[in-house]
């Protein structure tokens, strides 16, 4: 699936004014070729044809008539001239430009070598030819139609993002290094959370409780009761499970599932047995990160995403009620810091190594052999399984 980007829309040549128009061409035709003189003609009408009058400096040292001697000679800048037409209409046809082209040609005797008609809008292929056939009958050497395309093509050089910023109110410099700051606030973020968690490398999975905050919440510690009541999706703050770094952001498990977990790596769970770690006795907890044998039932979890622009600060010492690290996040409407919904829903075992993924193609009905006199079975209660398992005491 294609993933959405944000682009900056099609600029809007046509809402210029047509002076300021004939101002951006001229400013853009600066780079254009190197320029003796670059006029605008056109400002006050009685153009003539010509909105911009230029001379082009042709590079190269003057060489002086072989009749002359050395030291009588006064170097003259050769140049050549070119004629800048601008139209800020919607559409141009192929007589169209014919028309603008004949105007800017009167002398056919002494033509100018360039010309340069600039269009606020596109156009068709033959009117490209029509123009440059046109050209090529009043004797100009090079002849260039500049479109709406073309104008784009300009201004988004980076050479040209002052004139993009002064026309039109968009800076792709701005953009970038807006995109490079957050990229170092990312970096700055996983540096704090692989020593906050002593992940030693980005490989490396972890199980580390830890609070997520809402860096706009003032209500913590208190107000847990009436943020509940009103029916919020993700609280302004919850433990979750701490597991690994991806390049996207910071993986969590923030709910427990009763799993069963064969060492040929099939396993079960136990439907409807989803409780968030926030909620479970101490006690219990400390159960559900312990790795128990196979005829047991270990913790399972479902993994979600925060992304790094949204992990906003790092807490690692915690407070008196939750002595665990804080993550300090930026929450969206419903969905709080995490991205969409889980990214891996129940996949995570506990093993004496760490976190072990569970795939979703071994799931097997390991739960529908089991009998009500099983210790594990899924009707019996907490009591009665760690009175059955020495291991789960």
């Amino acid at each position: 699936m294609a993933r959405a980007t944000r682009t900056v829309n099609p600029l809007h040549f046509e809402d210029l004014e047509p002076h300021r128009f004939e101002d951006l061409v001229r400013q853009l035709a600066h780079g254009f070729r190197p320029w003796l003189r670059l006029e605008a003609t056109g400002r006050l009408g009685q153009d003539q044809g010509v909105d911009i009058a230029a001379e082009e400096l042709v590079t190269g040292e003057p060489q002086p008539p072989e009749d002359e001697a050395d030291e009588d000679f006064t170097p003259v800048p050769q140049t050549r001239a070119w004629r800048f037409q601008c139209k800020r209409y919607k559409r141009l046809g192929a007589k169209d430009v014919r028309l603008y082209a004949d105007e800017a040609v009167k002398d056919l005797q002494e033509p100018p070598y360039g010309l340069v008609l600039a269009a606020a809008c596109d156009v068709t292929g033959a009117t490209l030819e029509a123009f440059h056939s046109e050209v090529r009958q009043l004797g100009v050497v090079e002849g260039h139609l500049w479109t709406k395309a073309h104008l784009e093509d300009l201004l988004f050089r980076p050479d040209n993002d002052h004139l993009l910023f002064a026309y039109f109110g968009i800076s792709l410099t701005a953009k970038r290094r807006s995109r490079l700051q957050t990229v170092r606030s990312a970096l700055t973020i996983k540096r704090k959370l692989m020593r906050t968690l002593q992940i030693s490398d980005v490989t490396s999975m972890t199980w580390v409780s830890v609070l997520v905050r809402d860096l706009a919440d003032e209500s913590y510690p208190g107000g847990g009761l009436a943020r509940r009541a009103a029916g919020l999706v993700v609280q302004p703050w919850e433990e979750v499970k701490a597991v690994t770094l991806e390049s996207e952001g910071l993986i969590v498990s923030r709910n427990s599932v009763e799993c069963w977990v064969e060492p040929d790596g099939s396993w079960d769970m136990i439907d409807g047995s989803e409780t968030p770690w926030r909620d479970l006795p101490r006690a219990d907890r400390d159960w559900r990160c312990s790795r128990l044998s196979f005829s047991q039932t270990p913790a399972s979890g479902d993994l979600w995403l925060i992304p790094w622009e949204n992990i906003l600060e790092v807490d690692a010492l915690g407070d008196r009620y939750f002595e665990m690290p804080h993550i300090y996040c930026l929450y969206g409407a419903n969905r709080g810091p995490y991205l969409g919904r889980s990214v891996i829903p129940v996949s995570l075992s506990w093993d004496l190594q760490g976190p072990v993924l569970l795939s979703p193609d071994d799931r097997k009905p390991l739960f529908d052999s089991l009998t009500e006199d099983s210790p594990i079975h899924p009707e019996k209660d907490r009591a009665t399984m760690v009175e059955d398992s020495p291991e789960l005491a």
